[in-house]
């Protein structure tokens, strides 16, 4: 991602940050946009020194008015020519600031795509959201606030270059003037970055407190005392965290603008204290000089008010960073065509997996699962929950990497490497599914319309769903109607492996027999092999062979043991664990 890093003693400052991610970006862009830059600086002090040089006149030798003419028409075109290259040096930073966000954007979602499935879950859903809407959000502000701080940091070093000329004895006193408003002003603007971090820890609570609010709805209006409580304990806090720390970042954001303001005025009244009281200046240079002062007050007060939208940008950068999201900004690429499309055999030898540590306490682990699957082969997969069954599917998929053993296809061993051409072998529908609307076939390409209906009607979804123009019309459906559905999207995709965890425990007793007795032998007569986790002992028999996980252990069931777990799932799995065999 973006460099920049995450200990606040090493972080760059926000404005070299941001600047330098822009010309990583775009180098020729932004080498254009500092020439235009420092072009409009430039002509803004010919503008500046025109103003002077008529006072100087004025006050000297006096001008004529038939004399006004041509000074007056040299001004205005000066001013027109700063106008237009201020405002187009502006427009295209911010043009080519919004690109980057943009590129930053999907940079961000791509390296979630690219990012293993395990180092999400560590993460969390909140804090990819904050980072994908607040982050994302902060550094869309400072990339508005950006040209005006470059405008105004460019003006300003020539304006000091021209009050040099002026006066050299002035200009030091003004530089030490001008530095000790830029120390007042960073006290102030590191004090808002503080709180923005605070600030930002206590947004991702609250996204993660509203993700409670929009999904428990339900169970939070059935049990107000519930409900009461999570507002109290949960909510509150992080909202209460929140505006104190956004209030105090605002509070020393304008004692920043405000001291600016204060002490730039405050300049003027030295220049003419040295003028008329000293004597170091006549009054005309000191009037150039006081009109200097407040043509950069302006620039000045809005580069110090962008620093507190730029320190946000960069605690933003630093929490992205901080996600470790895998890809660096690598493309999306479809993994090809399947090289073991027409495979035989998979086998996981003696593959161990341990979920990380929660609270101290050691992570569950899956140990030394061996297992050999044949094309074609109906499997079933019984045990409790947490006994392992859902994390063996994540194995089987490859969307979890074994942290020991090893995936063989066809005797080739898995790699990191070879993955995407894994994957593509598998569809599935895990247990809390998420549909999308669009139906794809082999490939990725839009599924035929007659295997759309076709799948429909084995699905007794034809009169339920629209799925004309190659999309689902609508997803609002039942919990067992949107399992079909998310069937019907796997089946589609005609992939050789199919694995489905708890698919038929939504469905009603007449379609769980339709599944059972029809579905899945079509799946077997086209080649496909069903890796199903189950509890539906009724159904037992339909399987070619049946699996049973028990506190990370697999174990195959083989003859009085498959039939006594035929009988009765629940007493089965109560019974004492057996020797592995």
């Amino acid at each position: 991602m973006i460099d920049s890093s995450s200990a606040p003693a090493a972080r760059p400052p926000a404005t070299l940050s941001l600047l330098a991610a822009l010309v990583r970006f775009r180098p020729r862009q932004c080498a254009g946009v500092m020439a235009l830059s420092l072009l409009s600086s430039a002509v803004g002090i010919a503008v500046l020194y025109s103003v002077n040089r008529l006072l100087v006149l004025a006050q000297g030798e006096g001008l004529a008015p038939d004399t006004l003419g041509a000074p007056l028409a040299l001004f205005l075109l000066m001013l027109l020519a700063w106008l237009a290259g201020s405002t187009l040096s502006q427009w295209t930073l911010t043009r080519l600031g919004h690109r980057f966000v943009m590129e930053l954007r999907l940079r961000l979602a791509r390296d979630m795509l690219h990012t293993d499935l395990q180092r999400l879950q560590q993460i969390g859903p909140a804090p990819l959201l904050a980072s994908l809407t607040g982050d994302l959000q902060h550094i869309t502000t400072a990339v508005v606030r950006l040209p005006e701080l470059l405008q105004g940091g460019l003006f300003l070093l020539g304006a000091l270059g021209y009050l040099l000329w002026l006066s050299p004895l002035l200009t030091a006193l003004t530089l030490l003037w001008i530095g000790a408003t830029l120390v007042g002003g960073a006290w102030a603007v590191k004090r808002v970055y503080a709180h923005l971090d605070h600030l930002r820890d206590h947004e991702a609570r609250l996204l993660g407190q509203y993700d409670t609010l929009i999904r428990g709805a339900r169970e939070l209006a059935l049990n107000r005392q519930r409900a009461a409580r999570w507002y109290q304990r949960a909510l509150l806090p992080q909202a209460e965290g929140y505006r104190e720390h956004i209030v105090r970042a605002d509070s020393f954001h304008f004692l920043a603008h405000h001291w600016t303001s204060a002490m730039l005025l405050g300049a003027v009244g030295a220049v003419y204290f040295c003028a008329l009281s000293v004597q170091w200046i006549s009054v005309g240079v000191a009037t150039s000089v006081a009109l200097t002062v407040l043509f950069i007050r302006t620039p000045l007060i809005s580069a110090v008010g962008a620093l507190s939208t730029l320190q946000a940008a960069q605690v933003a950068l630093a929490r992205i960073r901080s996600l470790a999201l895998q890809g660096e900004g690598a493309a999306l690429q479809s993994p090809g065509p399947m090289p073991a499309s027409d495979w035989q055999r998979l086998a996981l030898q003696r593959v161990g997996f341990r979920h990380p540590q929660r609270e101290g306490a050691p992570g569950f682990a899956l140990s030394e699962v061996s297992l050999t699957l044949e094309r074609g082969q109906i499997c079933f997969c019984v045990g409790d929950n947490g006994s392992g069954k859902s994390t063996l599917a994540l194995l089987l998929c490859g969307l979890l990497m074994p942290h020991s053993g090893q995936i063989l296809l066809d005797g080739q061993a898995i790699t990191r490497e070879r993955l995407p051409q894994y994957r593509a072998l598998f569809s599935a529908v895990f247990s809390d599914v998420h549909l999308f609307d669009q139906l794809l076939g082999p490939g990725g390409d839009s599924a035929a319309p007659e295997r759309v209906q076709e799948w429909l009607e084995a699905l007794r979804l034809q009169d339920k769903v629209d799925c004309s123009g190659g999309t689902v019309a609508s997803l609002a459906l039942s919990q067992g109607q949107r399992k079909r559905l998310a069937l019907l999207l796997a089946l589609l995709e005609e992939r050789p492996l199919i694995v489905l965890d708890e698919w038929a425990a939504d469905q009603d007793p007449h379609f769980r027999h339709v599944f059972y007795h029809q579905l899945l032998p079509l799946m077997r007569q086209r080649g496909w092999t069903v890796f199903a986790i189950c509890h539906d002992d009724a159904y037992f028999g339909q399987a070619d062979r049946l699996f049973e996980m028990r506190q990370g252990v697999l174990t195959e069931l083989h003859g009085a043991a498959r039939e006594r777990a035929s009988q009765g799932a629940i007493a089965h799995l109560q019974a004492p664990l057996a020797p592995a065999p």
